[in-house]
Protein backbone atom coordinates (compact mmCIF):
# COMPACT_ATOMS: atom_id res chain seq x y z
CA UNK A 1 0.00 0.00 0.00
CA UNK A 2 1.78 3.47 -1.28
CA UNK A 3 2.07 6.18 1.33
CA UNK A 4 -0.71 8.24 -0.22
CA UNK A 5 -3.60 5.89 -0.27
CA UNK A 6 -2.80 5.22 3.60
CA UNK A 7 -2.90 9.39 4.38
CA UNK A 8 -6.29 8.91 2.25
CA UNK A 9 -7.68 6.66 4.26
CA UNK A 10 -6.67 7.91 7.51
CA UNK A 11 -7.63 11.24 6.32
CA UNK A 12 -11.28 9.66 5.39
CA UNK A 13 -11.25 7.36 8.63
CA UNK A 14 -10.97 10.90 10.70
CA UNK A 15 -13.15 12.62 8.58
CA UNK A 16 -16.19 9.48 9.47
CA UNK A 17 -15.29 10.06 12.99
CA UNK A 18 -16.04 14.15 12.86
CA UNK A 19 -19.02 13.43 11.21
CA UNK A 20 -20.12 11.04 14.06
CA UNK A 21 -19.36 13.09 16.47
CA UNK A 22 -20.93 15.96 15.06
CA UNK A 23 -24.29 13.83 14.54
CA UNK A 24 -24.47 12.48 17.70
CA UNK A 25 -23.78 16.24 19.36
CA UNK A 26 -27.05 17.27 17.67
CA UNK A 27 -28.90 15.22 19.59
CA UNK A 28 -27.50 16.36 22.79
CA UNK A 29 -29.86 17.31 25.84
CA UNK A 30 -29.23 21.00 25.31
CA UNK A 31 -30.26 21.04 21.32
CA UNK A 32 -33.07 18.77 22.31
CA UNK A 33 -34.51 21.06 24.84
CA UNK A 34 -33.63 23.87 22.58
CA UNK A 35 -35.98 22.35 19.94
CA UNK A 36 -38.96 21.34 22.52
CA UNK A 37 -38.06 25.56 23.84
CA UNK A 38 -39.06 26.48 19.84
CA UNK A 39 -42.12 24.25 19.39
CA UNK A 40 -42.87 25.37 22.93
CA UNK A 41 -42.77 28.99 21.58
CA UNK A 42 -44.98 27.78 18.28
CA UNK A 43 -47.41 26.61 20.78
CA UNK A 44 -47.44 30.04 22.84
CA UNK A 45 -47.74 31.77 19.55
CA UNK A 46 -50.91 29.99 18.62
CA UNK A 47 -52.91 30.84 21.47
CA UNK A 48 -51.28 34.11 22.08
CA UNK A 49 -54.84 35.82 20.86
CA UNK A 50 -56.90 37.23 23.93
CA UNK A 51 -60.30 38.62 24.27
CA UNK A 52 -60.96 40.95 27.58
CA UNK A 53 -63.71 41.48 28.63
CA UNK A 54 -64.00 45.13 30.45
CA UNK A 55 -67.57 45.67 32.19
CA UNK A 56 -69.18 48.07 35.09
CA UNK A 57 -70.24 45.53 37.98
CA UNK A 58 -71.53 47.88 40.77
CA UNK A 59 -73.16 45.12 42.70
CA UNK A 60 -72.30 44.80 46.42
CA UNK A 61 -71.03 41.37 46.84
CA UNK A 62 -69.72 38.90 44.13
CA UNK A 63 -72.43 36.22 43.75
CA UNK A 64 -73.80 37.72 40.49
CA UNK A 65 -70.25 37.35 39.27
CA UNK A 66 -69.33 33.81 40.41
CA UNK A 67 -72.72 33.03 38.85
CA UNK A 68 -71.34 34.25 35.23
CA UNK A 69 -67.85 33.01 36.31
CA UNK A 70 -69.49 29.25 36.19
CA UNK A 71 -71.39 29.85 32.93
CA UNK A 72 -68.43 30.80 31.08
CA UNK A 73 -66.29 28.05 32.64
CA UNK A 74 -67.98 25.92 31.50
CA UNK A 75 -68.43 26.52 28.13
CA UNK A 76 -64.04 26.48 28.24
CA UNK A 77 -64.95 23.13 29.24
CA UNK A 78 -67.41 21.81 26.40
CA UNK A 79 -64.91 23.56 23.93
CA UNK A 80 -61.30 23.31 25.47
CA UNK A 81 -60.20 23.91 21.59
CA UNK A 82 -61.02 27.80 22.51
CA UNK A 83 -58.57 27.91 25.06
CA UNK A 84 -58.60 28.99 28.29
CA UNK A 85 -60.73 31.57 30.56
CA UNK A 86 -57.78 32.96 32.85
CA UNK A 87 -60.04 34.60 35.29
CA UNK A 88 -60.96 38.00 36.62
CA UNK A 89 -60.32 41.17 37.62
CA UNK A 90 -62.25 43.02 40.28
CA UNK A 91 -62.15 46.37 42.08
CA UNK A 92 -62.78 46.43 45.53
CA UNK A 93 -65.47 48.87 45.75
CA UNK A 94 -66.91 46.55 43.01
CA UNK A 95 -67.38 49.41 40.66
CA UNK A 96 -65.61 47.46 37.52
CA UNK A 97 -64.06 44.25 36.64
CA UNK A 98 -62.17 42.43 33.91
CA UNK A 99 -62.39 38.90 32.66
CA UNK A 100 -59.50 37.01 30.65
CA UNK A 101 -59.55 34.72 27.94
CA UNK A 102 -56.58 33.25 25.68
CA UNK A 103 -56.84 30.85 22.58
CA UNK A 104 -56.28 30.64 19.21
CA UNK A 105 -58.73 32.12 18.21
CA UNK A 106 -60.11 35.53 19.55
CA UNK A 107 -62.84 35.55 17.42
CA UNK A 108 -63.81 32.25 18.07
CA UNK A 109 -63.60 32.65 21.85
CA UNK A 110 -65.51 36.21 21.91
CA UNK A 111 -68.10 34.25 19.37
CA UNK A 112 -68.79 31.97 22.23
CA UNK A 113 -68.91 33.64 25.09
CA UNK A 114 -71.22 36.53 23.53
CA UNK A 115 -74.57 35.08 23.96
CA UNK A 116 -73.84 34.78 27.53
CA UNK A 117 -72.34 38.23 28.14
CA UNK A 118 -75.32 39.41 26.30
CA UNK A 119 -77.56 37.75 28.86
CA UNK A 120 -76.17 39.19 31.78
CA UNK A 121 -77.06 42.63 33.35
CA UNK A 122 -74.26 43.87 34.55
CA UNK A 123 -72.44 43.42 31.09
CA UNK A 124 -74.52 45.88 29.19
CA UNK A 125 -72.44 48.61 28.00
CA UNK A 126 -68.94 46.14 28.74
CA UNK A 127 -66.12 46.96 26.10
CA UNK A 128 -64.74 43.19 24.62
CA UNK A 129 -61.26 43.58 23.22
CA UNK A 130 -60.26 41.14 20.60
CA UNK A 131 -56.07 41.03 20.32
CA UNK A 132 -55.34 38.97 17.64
CA UNK A 133 -51.72 37.85 18.61
CA UNK A 134 -49.03 37.92 20.92
CA UNK A 135 -49.79 41.28 23.60
CA UNK A 136 -47.04 43.31 21.81
CA UNK A 137 -46.61 46.83 19.94
CA UNK A 138 -48.59 46.44 16.32
CA UNK A 139 -50.69 43.77 17.46
CA UNK A 140 -54.26 43.73 15.82
CA UNK A 141 -56.69 44.98 17.93
CA UNK A 142 -60.88 45.70 17.86
CA UNK A 143 -63.08 46.75 20.23
CA UNK A 144 -66.36 45.58 20.88
CA UNK A 145 -69.00 47.37 22.88
CA UNK A 146 -71.50 44.90 24.62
Amino acid sequence: MSKNFKNIIVGLFYSLIFLLVISCSNNSPENKEKENSIEGKKKDMEIEQAVIVNFNYGIQGLDSLFKLEDKLEKIFEQHPQLGDYDGNEIAIDYSDGTFFFYGPGAQKIFDAIKPVLQQTNFMKGADVTLRFGPPEEGVKEIIVDL
